[in-house]
């Protein structure tokens, strides 16, 4: 196969760009991917690189976007998807989770009114010790947008190696090569009551109402808290507390 091509990568990349029309369609192949990452260390950045490289040496046009840049309209133009983060408190990184307040709403409606086509995703993670943490709620949300799971995450603890930046390019290349018609979603929500010692890979992650002092009310605090940010357990604590932990 041919090479493909980067449409954009890196920061400040013009979201008005299009895919090239003379990429050859070929029948059972995901010819446009689409990478939507974030990374503060570079050690993600490296990991979605590599995926992006294998994934245009198979032949595909490859359009790489830092998650504050893109929009809905980059899975909607795609044929395929590369999701990309650390693991920042236990979470999906915060620019991250902002893509999808600002565009899950919208595609979700679309995905239940029939209007989004199925497209294949899988993930490079990173983290300094769990890089699992941030992976339930990228894929659960995923699923809501007809997004299926092609294959697990590759990971990485701490700076990759080439072994995992290996791993990142076959799995870029492989994503090329998938029949979207013909693949298996391999995604399967988590059973609370089967998680046994997992449990903690699955935990919410924490968000701390701090006090400024021991005995202030901090009920509308919680309550806003929840309200707006329901993926996270709310644990009040003191200063004076917080300092010893």
């Amino acid at each position: 196969m041919g090479n493909g091509a980067f449409v954009g990568e890196g920061t400040g990349l013009d979201s008005s760009l299009r895919w090239n029309d003379t990429v050859a369609e070929e029948e059972g192949m995901n010819k446009r991917i689409t990478i939507i990452y974030v990374s503060r260390s570079g050690n993600t950045e490296q990991m979605v690189r590599a995926a992006a490289e294998g994934a245009r040496t198979a032949g595909a046009e490859v359009r790489v976007k830092e998650a504050s840049e893109a929009t809905g309209a980059d899975i909607e133009e795609c044929d395929a998807l590369i999701w990309g983060t650390g693991n920042y408190y236990g979470y999906m990184h915060g620019r991250l989770k902002d893509w999808f307040d600002r565009e899950h709403q919208r595609l979700r409606k679309k995905c239940t009114a029939g209007e989004m086509k199925v497209r294949p995703y899988f993930c490079c993670l990173s983290a300094s010790a769990n890089p699992y943490r941030q992976l339930p709620t990228v894929e659960r949300l995923s699923a809501t947008m007809n997004l299926k799971k092609a294959f697990e995450a590759v990971t990485s603890k701490g700076k990759p190696t080439e072994e995992v930046l290996a791993a990142c390019r076959r799995r870029g290349a492989d994503l090329v090569a998938l029949d979207t018609d013909a693949m298996k979603d391999i995604y399967k929500p988590p059973a609370p009551s089967a998680l046994g010692n997992t449990a903690e890979m699955w935990r919410k992650p924490t968000i701390l109402v701090v006090m400024p002092e021991s005995g202030c009310d901090t009920t509308e605090a919680v309550s806003v808290v929840k309200e707006h940010l329901p993926e996270y357990e709310v644990k009040v604590i003191s200063c004076a507390d917080l300092a010893k932990e």
